[in-house]
């Protein structure tokens, strides 16, 4: 299966401000926005699926890549010369000016299988190799992966409860990398100013091409349940949530030049109870009304 799409979101806007009160006065004044965003992904999968008697397996391979861009282009001018005439041309001065690009590109390669047995037990493992723009070359990939597994005691032999629908015990455990930064932190920016009519250069940002992945890794484990021919169901579940390598923006004293720089300099764990339940008050041919509730708890620490 190949998959391919294409977003494009362009924007324009034009202001005027008369020149009799507010803004735009004494002279008037009309300014123009111009935007462009637009998003491209593209992937490739295999899969390929077929039960060998009691065994069944899912298998799934993949490539994918993202790319963005935004274009941003804003101008004003001051002082009309006809009043209705909302084109530059019919203004004398230029107050402001300014443009940018920014592009942000993702490419992944993932794997993914999935396995059970008679229906009874089931395991879920996958891969991902994920490289971003945001990063440095020397550190634009990462490795994720996860692993799980299910058994649903209720289809055992042993198992004779008849007012039970299904009973299923699972855990898991995968990983999840974050790159939600701004572009181009890994190297150092500078903004270009006008000083009596000499180019000057403004300190923008600290650059540290050490940055990387951000990941995330989290445990699960839990039971699920149905009862009573499906009029009750729910689940509870315990997780325990670990961030390492936080991207994180570290301040400087003024004095250094830079306000400070982005590194890879934080953990936090976040550990929690999750309960849900759902209930068939009344169900009958004609009306079914349900009832729904779910409590959790979460324990939040910087480590």
């Amino acid at each position: 299966t190949t998959n391919y799409s294409y977003n494009n979101v362009d924007r324009r806007r034009k202001v005027y401000e008369n020149p009799l009160v507010g803004d735009g006065s004494p002279g008037g004044r009309f300014n123009i926005l111009s935007t462009r965003a637009i998003t491209q992904t593209f992937n490739q999968l295999i899969s390929y699926n077929r039960d060998f008697g009691k065994h069944t397996v899912d298998v799934m391979v993949g490539h994918e890549s993202y790319a963005y861009k935004y274009e941003y282009l804003y101008s004003m001018k001051n002082t009309e010369i006809v009043n209705g005439i909302y084109e530059f041309d019919n203004f004398v001065n230029i107050s402001s000016v300014s443009s940018y690009t920014d592009e942000y590109k993702k490419e992944g390669y993932f794997a993914r299988l999935n396995y059970d047995y008679a229906d009874k037990y089931y395991i879920s493992a996958s891969y991902r190799h994920d490289g971003s723009s945001r990063f440095h070359k020397d550190n634009r990939w990462g490795n994720f992966w996860s692993l799980g597994g299910a058994w649903l005691i209720s289809k055992e032999k042993f198992f004779n409860v008849n007012w039970i629908d299904e009973l299923k015990i699972k855990a898991s455990y995968g990983q999840q990398g974050n790159d939600n930064i701004g572009s181009f932190l890994y190297t150092t920016t500078y903004g270009i100013a006008n000083s009596n009519d000499q180019v000057a250069l403004v300190p923008s940002a600290l650059g540290n091409k050490e940055i990387s992945w951000e990941t995330v890794g989290t445990f699960n484990a839990g039971i699920e349940f149905s009862m009573f021919k499906g009029r009750l169901s729910g689940g509870l579940e315990v997780y325990s949530k670990k961030t390492t390598d936080m991207l994180f923006y570290f301040s400087l004293p003024t004095s250094y030049g830079f306000s400070g720089y982005y590194d890879n300099i934080g953990d936090m764990t976040n550990k929690g109870v999750e309960f849900e339940l759902r209930g068939d008050i009344i169900r009958t041919k004609d009306l079914t009304w349900s009832v729904y509730g779910n409590i959790a708890t979460n324990k939040n620490e910087i480590t």
